[in-house]
């Protein structure tokens, strides 16, 4: 999970327009962070490059997890 929420806040810092949004459970910016290239390439590469559906719902929960995570929101806003 470490290395998830590295990925997320590097994306973050390099897309701040998502940032409000995205600390708000706003639906799209959650979806762009999501779909993001460099959290493609993580699960990807957490799995041998052969990621599995569960692979990606356990990201999509992760992803939204850390949107309401305030520990998380306090240090990317």
């Amino acid at each position: 999970m470490e290395f998830l929420k590295e990925h997320v806040a590097d994306y973050l810092s390099n897309h701040p327009e998502l940032v409000s949004p995205f600390t708000r459970g706003d639906e799209e910016a959650l979806e762009t962070v999501i779909e993001s290239t460099e959290l493609q390439i993580f699960i990807s590469e957490q799995r041998d490059g052969n990621p599995t559906d569960s692979d990606y719902d356990w990201l999509i929960e992760s992803v939204w997890e850390l949107s309401e995570d305030k520990t998380f929101i306090d240090a990317i806003a």
